[in-house]
């Protein structure tokens, strides 16, 4: 037996094994990448992560025009019989409810009674309060000259 060992030289080993291996290792690391980021949990957009539209104030007196004579088309109908009490309440609440959303920009239309009398909107609680008993009952009769008033009050002291 030879006293010493014989040493082989880094290049005489066959260098395809080695790079299966690597080409191996790397698949491998690939595969487990992209079974990371196919399956993964998307972020979900919710409302909380909505980013806020940009609020650009509307013209107020073009506004209060606008549904000023849309109150006044309101009461034309109602006085030409066309109209009952129950729908120009309906449609009173439904204006007044939209010309707040139109001039803030807030979903007032979609808010109930209570809680519109949880928000800031003082003038058109009142108003919408007025208009539910008429608004809802079958068979009560109301003012609508006042229910009228009432909205224009709304409309043109907005502020």
């Amino acid at each position: 037996m030879p006293e010493y060992a014989e040493l082989r030289e880094w290049m005489e080993f066959d260098i395809t094994a080695m790079l299966v291996g690597v080409l191996l290792v790397v698949g491998l690391c690939t595969w487990y990448g992209f079974v990371f980021f196919v399956t993964r949990k998307k972020p979900q957009r919710t409302l909380a992560t909505l980013k806020p539209k940009p609020y650009a104030p509307p013209d107020i007196t073009r506004l209060q025009e606008k549904y000023l004579s849309m109150l006044s088309e309101l009461e034309e109908k109602y006085s030409d019989k066309k109209l009952s009490n129950k729908a120009v309440h309906q449609k009173l609440s439904y204006l007044v409810r939209f010309f707040a959303y139109e001039v803030n920009g807030h979903r007032v239309d979609t808010l109930t009674l209570a809680d519109l009398e949880k928000s800031r909107y003082e003038n058109l609680t009142k108003a919408v309060r007025l208009y539910y008993p008429a608004e809802f009952a079958k068979f009560q009769e109301s003012d609508v000259a006042t229910s009228m008033a009432l909205a224009r009050e709304v409309i043109q002291k907005w502020n």
